[in-house]
């Protein structure tokens, strides 16, 4: 393993320390496209109530 691979690997590594929120991302992404549905869904039961 040269230095630059080395460099990057200790990077890395540092910030998943640093920054352990990558991890819950997932799981937020999840929760906020459930929201976003929902209010979709709302948003077209709304429509169609006006037109019919």
């Amino acid at each position: 393993m040269n230095f630059e691979q080395f460099d990057h690997k200790i990077r890395d590594a540092a910030l998943q320390r640093a920054f352990p929120l990558e991890q819950d991302v997932p799981d937020r992404l999840n929760q906020l496209l459930r929201q976003l549905q929902a209010r979709g869904q709302e948003q077209d039961k709304r429509r169609e109530e006006r037109a019919g």
